[in-house]
């Protein structure tokens, strides 16, 4: 997850000349940490117990979960998020609302299950 979230700044667009420093504390984006996280704990139970153990089987259907949640209903929430803001705008306070899109892309969870399958194997082989 240290990994995930230290590079949301180097891949964040930002509309403004400054490095975008705060996307390290903030959902969404490119990598998923979600992904990542799930990814590492679930290939670092394959390397040590092996892959019919019954504790790599339950990470890793939880963890299709968590990265089937990220792409899809947290997604859905994101972009509820930008239109409730766009509405907003203007005729009712809206800062409780995120500033980013809490979901990811495909891409954004498939970048963040490689990040993590990685690691596993650096920590684990290493």
């Amino acid at each position: 997850m240290i990994c995930a979230q230290g590079m949301k700044p180097f891949t964040a667009r930002s509309e403004s000349e400054r490095f975008p420093w705060w996307r390290i504390t903030q959902s969404g984006g490119m990598p998923s940490s979600h992904s990542a996280v799930v990814a590492a704990l679930t290939a670092s139970l394959g390397l040590e117990l092996g892959w019919a153990s019954p504790a790599f089987q339950v990470a890793a259907v939880l963890g299709g979960i968590v990265v089937y949640d990220a792409i899809t209903l947290r997604r859905v929430v994101g972009e509820h998020t930008r239109v409730l803001k766009e509405r907003l705008q203007g005729v009712a306070d809206n800062s409780f609302l995120w500033e980013n899109g809490v979901g990811h892309t495909p891409l954004e969870a498939s970048v963040g299950l490689l990040l993590g399958v990685l690691c596993a194997v650096l920590v684990v082989r290493i």
